[in-house]
């Protein structure tokens, strides 16, 4: 029987020791590896498993989709081809497939950005050529370039994203240059009809007071 003394202190006295330190040594390996597997699985982010589920989004009947934006409850949209590839379409992919269409007379479209409302922007051909940017709300597509002042110079060519406040960011070209400008677009509130209507009776409202209460402060003095 060969003794020895093994590294780390352990001694092995012939083949009957061996086994022992053999098991002994598995069932710590065994015990380590349990403690990390338990330790990572509780680490945020960190999964042993399959992390995520794959879903086939489609197409509009021809070969190839591609994403470009999802929204903050899940909502994607992106561009598909039609059926023998004959245009692409901007589309949401959110309970199926749905075409968005284009700008009137416009031959291809893509939706690169949309707000935790639903509301979609991206870019639609037209028929003078090139593209402009679109905001897509209630089931209708905009061209933005009919929502800015006409005096601003600007030609909005492709809307990227909007947020939940409704500001919407994309390129376009500024007074005939052939350059690209990044641009953002703020809202502007425009009082409702009703809003407006009532606020001007007010005003009016408030001007006959103040014209006759000073009728009724300078009468005294008309009849003196």
């Amino acid at each position: 029987m060969t003794n020895y003394a093994a590294a780390g202190g352990l001694e092995r006295q012939g083949t009957f020791g061996a086994e022992i330190e053999v098991t002994l040594m598995r069932r710590i390996v065994r015990g380590i590896a349990a403690a990390i597997a338990v330790l990572l699985g509780a680490m945020p982010g960190f999964c042993l498993g399959a992390a995520y589920t794959v879903t086939d989004l489609g197409t509009l009947g021809g070969s190839q989709s591609h994403p470009h934006g999802i929204s903050p409850n899940g909502q994607v949209v992106g561009e598909a081809n039609t059926a023998g590839d004959a245009s692409t379409r901007a589309v949401q992919f959110t309970g199926g497939i749905q075409d968005l269409g284009t700008l009137p007379g416009g031959q291809n479209s893509n939706a690169f950005g949309i707000s935790g409302s639903g509301q979609i922007v991206g870019s639609s051909s037209v028929p003078a050529g090139g593209v402009h940017a679109f905001l897509f709300a209630g089931g209708v597509m905009q061209d933005l370039n009919g929502l800015i002042d006409p005096s601003s110079g600007w030609l909005l060519g492709s809307a990227e994203a909007i947020n939940d406040a409704g500001q919407i960011t994309g390129y376009g070209i500024i007074n005939g240059a052939q350059q690209f400008h990044a641009f953002l677009l703020t809202p502007v509130l425009v009082p409702e009809p009703d809003s407006f209507a009532l606020a001007v009776l007010s005003c009016a409202g408030l001007v006959i007071w103040g014209w006759r209460r000073r009728r009724v402060q300078e009468a005294p003095n008309l009849r003196a």
